[in-house]
């Protein structure tokens, strides 16, 4: 493992580095993709357009030499458009010899946001780690921790674009200031140099931790890597940046949790002349002062000239998080690690971070394909409240949801994507665009799950897309009625359809019933409605269903949905039907007090509608259902339910529904819809990432 590790550095320390010039022109030093005795790399490139203006992207991939090779599938040569507030994620397939080289990116147009996640597979093909590389601008000066404790070693990567020699000088620090070598190292047009610090200044005794600081005569961008080892391999990057005298981390954490438990370390270097003063301030989500770290209960320490100080939280008690706001008397560099641990207090994953902007309008990349999830913290920088709009988009640029949250003075909030927007389903990758009226700082973590808990940072972007369809009225409706099959014999059946449509983002789901209920059906869309119209291509939930063409038309002032629909039924049959969907509003508040009865369309093993009693009330915008019972496959279940009345009093948002199941807890999350007489409920639920039971589904209930 260890004769290959280097080869992971270099394809990880070279991987990202973009220099945001006015060519709008972005490097990737070294990409690298294939197997190697025991396991496989891949690169994944992740691009976002946060602008309103479309982009023409072109990428070139190229080895050592400069020759045009092959590692991103459909992404290797060429041009291809990048509309505004979409997204596109692109990853090697790990497949034929281990390769590598470099890459480029031209965005005509306009920016772009741009990253690069290096993960790390087992011969099974199992991810075991990976780490996000933020963007490397081009630099002359500047610092890097380093850390050889331990199972760690940290490695570095320098790429000079362009024509010319820059001449790079190298000098390391220990813990107390105390230099430990200098080298210096020619790099040539459009070169690249990967290598560990223990083999630059080899022989390097006696050295745990300490800095890095490089010089160059010339533009270049760098990264760093700590690589070690816990339960399995462990990457992290380390932040290379010019030192500064205030720095804000939107996350910090420690703690114990049923199976495990967080630390966060802080690193500070002083590799200036002048000893530094300190002060480091921590809040709760209130903004209250908290403590995490041991050796900085003060909140102040010095730093003397050149060195490097290391505090680590120390796991104890029941989790902790907030934000951490950093300011010295003379520039520093600072950072943070993130690192979760088994029960056992066994490393099993970390991720390093990087201070974050203050910014009113950012936008970052979101992945809630499987096994991941995206996280995001915010942190409110100076006084007052700031009212944070988040719009979610996929990756076509559609916007899928839109909300508020507020955050006071020095407060901080964690949030998994999905939870902000619990009822948006069908969801895989896209990006959150955050409008802020008041300077927060942010960051964003993928969680993964591979043989282990996996963490990766995500690159927050500058600007945030407002588009997307949030204008426009807003149409829900509900049909549930018998289909016919038409010029063919065949049995009739029912359908169920569920849609919302915000501006000229129309979502939904359709639940297909043939005959008695021995073949059913789930399918969910997203389409754009142009003029009047709408034209779908479904999605199955499942793995049997054949795809279902959907169109429809908005008819005049009545708001009504109607249109026709086609699919191949069990064995074949050609089943078309026609649907009338009348606009459902709601009453302020809508009568939900009492029992409602109906099914709910989900995905499961085989798909099923399942038979729903749940008894409820509305008191004042707080819905609570004290009972809910399901007749599913596996027998009855029982469970209660919470919700609030939206704003406009026409539909329950947050609904969290918690089962009771013979095979373990079950937690649904959406939103439901009400009928002006109250007697009518529909909508969608899901249960998230990691769930015992995957569900997704519409529900449609009768009073």
């Amino acid at each position: 493992m260890k004769r290959y590790s280097l080869v992971f550095l270099c394809m990880f320390c070279a991987g990202l580095s973009i220099a945001f010039a006015q060519s709008n022109t972005y490097y990737f030093p070294q990409v690298a993709n294939g197997p190697y005795p025991g396991g496989s790399y891949k690169t994944t490139m992740i691009l976002v357009n946060s602008g309103t203006a479309a982009v023409t992207l072109t990428v070139r991939v190229t080895d050592n030499s400069g020759n045009p090779i092959s590692m991103f599938p459909g992404l290797d040569s060429g041009s291809f458009p990048l509309s505004g507030g979409s997204s596109r994620v692109v990853q090697s397939n790990g497949l034929g010899e281990l390769t590598s080289g470099a890459a480029s990116i031209v965005a005509t147009g306009g920016p772009i946001g741009a990253t690069a996640i290096f993960s790390q597979f087992d011969d099974s093909g199992r991810l075991q780690t990976e780490a996000g590389v933020n963007s490397a601008p081009l630099m002359r000066s500047f610092t890097m921790p380093v850390d050889t404790s331990g199972t760690y070693n940290t490695g570095v990567a320098f790429y000079k674009p362009g024509s010319g020699i820059a001449n790079i000088t190298l000098k390391l620090f220990d813990e107390g200031g105390a230099p430990k070598g200098e080298k210096r190292l020619p790099l040539g047009q459009n070169g690249h140099m990967a290598a560990y610090v223990t083999s630059i200044f080899e022989p390097l005794i006696g050295f745990n931790r300490g800095s890095l600081v490089v010089t160059s005569d010339n533009d270049i961008s760098a990264v760093a890597l700590r690589q070690g080892s816990g339960v399995g391999p462990v990457i992290t990057t380390l932040p290379v940046s010019t030192p500064q005298t205030s720095f804000n981390f939107p996350q910090i954490a420690n703690g114990v949790y049923p199976g495990g438990g967080y630390k966060t370390s802080l690193i500070l270097v002083n590799s200036g002349m002048t000893a530094a003063d300190v002060t480091v301030a921590l809040t709760g989500d209130d903004g209250r002062p908290i403590s995490m770290f041991p050796d900085l209960v003060s909140g102040r320490d010095n730093i003397p000239p050149g060195a490097t100080k290391v505090y680590i939280s120390n796991g104890v008690g029941t989790v902790t998080s907030g934000a951490a706001a950093i300011s010295s008397t003379n520039p520093i560099v600072a950072a943070l690690i993130f690192s979760l641990y088994d029960e056992s207090w066994n490393l099993q994953t970390e991720a390093g971070v990087s201070a974050a902007p203050s910014m009113q309008n950012l936008t970052i990349p979101v992945d809630l394909l499987q096994p991941f999830n995206t996280g995001v913290a915010f942190f409110k920088l100076g006084a007052g409240t700031a009212n944070i709009t988040l719009r979610l988009y996929d990756s076509s640029g559609s916007r899928r949801g839109e909300r508020v949250i507020p955050l006071g003075a020095g407060a901080h909030r964690a949030d998994f994507v999905d939870t902000l927007f619990p009822s948006v389903v069908g969801f895989e990758r896209g990006s959150l665009s955050i409008v802020s009226t008041g300077n927060v700082a942010a960051v964003a973590l993928r969680f993964g799950q591979g043989t282990v808990p996996v963490y990766t940072t995500l690159p927050v972007i500058d600007g945030a897309f407002t588009g997307g369809g949030g204008g426009g009225s807003s149409f829900a409706g509900s049909f549930d009625g018998e289909f016919t099959v038409e010029g063919v014999s065949g049995p009739a059946g029912k359908l169920t359809m569920v849609i919302r449509q915000n501006g000229d983002m129309v979502t939904g789901r359709l639940g297909q019933d043939i005959g008695d209920g021995g073949c059913i059906r789930s399918y969910e869309f997203t389409a754009t409605a142009g003029g009047s119209s709408i034209q779908a291509r479904t999605t199955p939930l499942d793995a049997v269903s054949p795809e279902m063409n959907l169109s429809a038309t908005i008819s005049g002032d009545e708001r009504r949905l109607s249109g026709s629909f086609s699919v191949r039924g069990c064995g074949g049959t050609p089943i078309r039907g026609q649907f009338d969907l009348p606009k459902v509003t709601g009453t302020n508040p809508p009568d939900l007090n009492g029992t409602f009865l109906g099914g709910v369309w989900n995905e499961s093993d085989p798909p099923e509608r399942a038979f729903v009693s749940m008894s409820g009330t509305l008191n004042g915008r707080n819905y609570v259902v004290d009972r809910i019972i399901v007749t599913t496959l596996i027998g009855l279940v029982e469970g209660t339910a919470t919700g609030r009345l939206n704003e406009a009093g026409d539909r329950i948002e947050n609904l969290v529904i918690s089962l009771s199941t013979p095979v373990g807890p079950l937690v649904l999350r959406g939103e439901v819809s009400a009928s002006a007489d109250g007697k009518v409920i529909f909508g969608g639920l899901q249960t998230g990432p990691g769930e015992i039971l995957p569900l997704k589904g519409s529900t449609f209930l009768r009073k």
